[in-house]
């Protein structure tokens, strides 16, 4: 994935209590991978949540949304999540 630009946020989306640099964006930038179903959760909605108000990242967090949705063959839906 490519480096975030102009993202500075004093406290994660996640509500984990700490900033975004030290909490979700280590797991937007794949510094490590999400342990817990809890963590995976407040990373993808920290990611919806910046993309939304962040045209110039927008892209980049589509893409993290993405990335770890079954194919469309194990859930009958595509990408959009609309099914066939």
């Amino acid at each position: 994935m490519n480096q975030l630009n102009n993202i500075t946020i004093k406290h994660c989306p996640c509500h984990s209590g700490k900033s975004y640099e030290q909490c979700c964006r280590l797991f937007h930038l794949d510094f490590y991978q999400a342990q817990t179903a809890e963590d995976l959760m407040r990373s993808r909605f920290t990611a919806f949540a910046i993309g939304s108000m962040n045209s110039e990242n927008q892209k980049f967090f589509e893409q993290y949304l993405l990335q770890d949705l079954a194919s469309e063959n194990e859930t009958g839906r595509d990408a959009t999540g609309y099914f066939h």
